[in-house]
C-alpha cells in the first residue's frame, strides 16, 4: 500500500523485503537515492540499523522510520539526532508524504526514491 501511495504521488519507488536487500539495492544503483522509508521492525536487520548504515554511507539521504510502536518504546533518540524522522503507524497518506518531503528538502541530498517529476 505504501508503494502505491508513493508512486501515485510521483515518486520512483524501489520496494525491498528487508534491510540486506535495501543495502544491496542502494549500493548497486548507478544514481543515489533521496529518501529511505523503512519500518523499524524487520527481519534480519532492524530499520534503525539500516538507517544508521545508510546515513554512514550516504549522509545526504533522508530517512523516514515507520512503526506501530511508540518512539519512546523504540529508543530512537540516537537516530533522530542524526536527522531521521519517525512516523507512528497507522499513518495517513498526508502525514507520510509530509515526512518524506521534510527529509528530502532539508539539505542538499543525494538522489531508494527519486523526487517527483
Amino acid at each position: 500500500m505504501t508503494r502505491t501511495v508513493l508512486e501515485r504521488a510521483g515518486f520512483q519507488v524501489i520496494a525491498v523485503a528487508d534491510g540486506s536487500e535495501a543495502m544491496a539495492q542502494i549500493g548497486g544503483r548507478g544514481e543515489p537515492i533521496d529518501v529511505l522509508v523503512t519500518d523499524v521492525v524487520m527481519p534480519h536487520m532492524s530499520g534503525i540499523e539500516l538507517a544508521e548504515r545508510v546515513i554512514d554511507l550516504y549522509p545526504g539521504v533522508g530517512i523516514v522510520l515507520l512503526s506501530g510502536y511508540t518512539a519512546e518504546t523504540l529508543n530512537l533518540e540516537r537516530i533522530t539526532r542524526r536527522g531521521a524522522t519517525f512516523v507512528a503507524k497507522p499513518v495517513s497518506t498526508t502525514k507520510l508524504l509530509s515526512a518524506i518531503k521534510s527529509v528530502m528538502y532539508r539539505e542538499p541530498t543525494s538522489e531508494l526514491m527519486s523526487r517527483p517529476s
